[in-house]
């Protein structure tokens, strides 16, 4: 039984090797060598990386900053405070241990360099790190059946001549990436299957654990998933392995089918899927799913609709989050919202499931309306415009309403303004010129304009100023 889940294990794990000195893809100036261990029984995993920078704007650095994922301290039922999230235990550069210094909330690392690095130039930083989880139903955490890996090594903070930290809140995300290239060993239990981002180019096996070494280039990170109890289907689909990994799915093949031509009209419709591997994986996780490079976790409710929803959504999200990137933080709309039009996009035309997207479209406007009308008479006021951060919102429910919501009214009633056809020659345009980079706000709005006339941009621009509703 073993060897079988070893075996199934290799096509499944995705993504990274080990080696500080292979070259980098001519997008990023970021490659990670992680080398990481997971204790079972502390719950816990050791790690060192080594990550590779390269200075890729004319202004000279004189520090690299990264961002450590941390979780609020919690009592455990013995009374002893859980101190979750990543923790550094060392840092060295190719000469010795480095000077560093962590924010008072420890989510952020500030690595000092022994000389100014100048433009082109490169820098190898080893980090050791342990990264504790809790007991939760977060990205990053257990349960009793699944262990969810997001976010658990330290990553270069968002740079852009200067490095980028974003507040972490309960809900939305506080990231903007830019791709990095990756190789990963990993060591687990043999009893798990394994679900990640990449490619899982060999195994070894080690008593009663698997080395897995994974690679994948471009990505915007790198995650993990594991269960005991998935079983696993998976195609190759244009060059693209796919994995569907579930556990109380009633009807799985149903679901396969539904992400293999949700992946496939995506492709068709948007830009080629530019990964050797996607993976779809049931979990227990408090949003209905998180998207990852390559990898979209997933919460099975038990509502077909509810589900189906929520995995073309997550699918979307490979082409609007990974593919082509954008400040999460600051404009979460741009993601969100495009995965939203992206899904009801696909739904529209897809006649193996019996979804009303207009009634979805309205429904999420009467819930946009109701929450506005309750912040109105609770506070007086309230916030109409799309273009917001994430920490401008008060509550989870108010950042639904608005991002998704009336994010996705926004985009699906400038395309029928528009006549139905130019918003999807506008997202294939940023797919083109976007691809693995960073889509900013000024960018979207000047290829709406293009393909929509100033009147449409000038139509979209009052959603995100909040005038039009």
């Amino acid at each position: 039984m073993r060897k079988i889940i070893c075996l199934l294990l290799v096509f499944i794990c995705l993504s990274f090797s080990i080696s500080c000195g292979k070259s980098e893809s001519r997008y990023t100036p970021v490659k990670y060598d992680i080398n990481i261990n997971y204790n079972e029984e502390e719950g816990r995993v050791y790690g060192d990386e080594c990550v590779t920078f390269t200075n890729d704007v004319s202004r000279e650095i004189d520090k690299i900053e990264f961002d450590l994922y941390q979780i609020p301290a919690k009592t455990d039922k013995n009374g002893i405070i859980e101190d979750c999230g990543v923790k550094v235990v060392k840092v060295s550069d190719n000469y010795g241990n480095v000077d560093y210094e962590l924010s008072d909330d420890g989510g952020a690392l500030s690595v000092k360099l022994r000389k100014k690095l100048k433009k082109t130039q490169k820098i190898a930083l080893y980090i050791s790190f342990v990264t504790t989880l809790p007991i939760t139903v977060e990205k990053l955490g257990k349960t009793e059946d699944y262990i969810n890996l997001c976010d658990f090594y330290p990553k270069v903070s968002f740079f852009d001549g200067k490095f980028h930290h974003y507040k972490q809140k309960d809900f939305g995300e506080s990231r903007c990436d830019r791709v990095a290239d990756y190789s990963v060993k990993a060591k687990f239990n043999s009893k798990f299957v394994v679900c990640s981002s990449g490619k899982c180019v060999s195994t070894e096996v080690d008593d009663d654990y698997v080395v897995y070494n994974y690679e994948v280039n471009n990505a915007r990170g790198f995650a993990f998933t594991l269960s005991q109890n998935y079983s696993v289907l998976q195609k190759t689909v244009n060059g693209t392995l796919i994995n569907y990994c579930y556990v109380s799915d009633e009807t799985p093949q149903k679901t396969f089918e539904i992400i293999e031509d949700s992946f496939t009209f995506f492709e068709n419709v948007f830009c080629k899927y530019g990964y050797k591997t996607y993976t779809v994986a049931e979990s227990e996780i408090r949003q209905n799913g998180v998207e990852q490079s390559c990898l979209s976790i997933v919460k099975n409710t038990g509502d077909f609709d509810v589900f189906t929803m929520t995995v073309v959504h997550e699918t979307a999200h490979q082409w609007w989050y990974n593919l082509v990137g954008n400040d999460e933080f600051s404009f979460p709309y741009i993601d969100e919202a495009l995965a939203e039009y992206s899904m009801i996009t696909f739904l529209k035309q897809y006649k193996k499931v019996n979804i009303n997207i207009d009634d979805y479209i309205n429904d999420g406007m009467k819930q946009f309306y109701f929450c506005k009308e309750f912040y109105l008479k609770e506070n007086g006021k309230f916030d109409c415009s799309l273009s917001r951060s994430v920490d401008s919102f008060s509550s989870e429910y108010e950042y639904i309403s608005v991002v998704y919501r009336e994010g996705l009214y926004a985009f699906y009633s400038l395309d029928e303004l528009t006549g139905g056809k130019k918003l999807i020659k506008v997202l294939k345009d940023v797919c083109k010129k976007r691809k693995y980079d960073i889509l900013s706000e000024k960018q979207l709005l000047d290829a709406l304009r293009k393909r929509c006339g100033r009147g449409g941009e000038k139509y979209f621009k009052s959603f995100l100023s909040g005038k039009a509703v």
